[in-house]
């Protein structure tokens, strides 16, 4: 293709993939408030996950250098239980998903923030889905440890898929 039309052809893209994102976003989303979180226990929510044992229940975790602990809340706000994760710290704890392995429900924390640049190894900690809801310590299942390949980054979301990506 000449090089005259290589950026009509990229503008053109670019221009459909706008207009379909427009029209998807248009059409797609109706939002409406369920809730309000006014908790000072919970003061800069990260991460949220739906619930895979408990039907109206998300569970969610405060920002960096908080407690390690996880916040079941109903849909509607309420504070149902705090699960506190014993022997890990919050460093930067920036994502939960909830996924389920061989028939039982997991939580995955995503302890990977690095707005900084300066975090030689991040850690995944995965605990069990707790079955009953009310304040409690757990423990991790277990915790994978590791680093970019690359170099120090900042990654602010995990995904339940396999393989795990951020």
């Amino acid at each position: 293709m000449p090089s005259i039309h290589r950026p009509i052809v990229l503008l053109a893209c670019l221009l459909f993939t706008c207009a379909g994102l427009t029209q998807t976003t248009a059409t797609n989303t109706i939002s409406r408030m369920t809730a309000l979180i006014n908790d000072p226990e919970i003061a800069e929510i990260s991460g949220l996950a739906t619930s895979r044992l408990h039907p109206d229940v998300i569970w969610v975790h405060n920002d960096s250098f908080d407690e390690p602990v996880l916040h079941a809340l109903s849909t509607t706000g309420k504070r149902l239980a705090n699960v506190t994760i014993a022997g890990v710290e919050n460093i930067d704890w920036e994502d939960i998903a909830a996924f389920t392995l061989n028939g039982k429900s997991y939580l995955l924390i995503a302890d990977t923030g690095d707005n900084g640049g300066i975090r030689q190894t991040l850690q995944l900690h995965i605990v069990r889905e707790p079955e009953q809801l009310h304040d409690q310590t757990i423990h991790p299942q277990w915790s994978i440890r590791f680093r970019w390949p690359d170099g120090p980054r900042d990654c602010e979301a995990a995904k339940n898929e396999s393989p795990l990506i951020c």
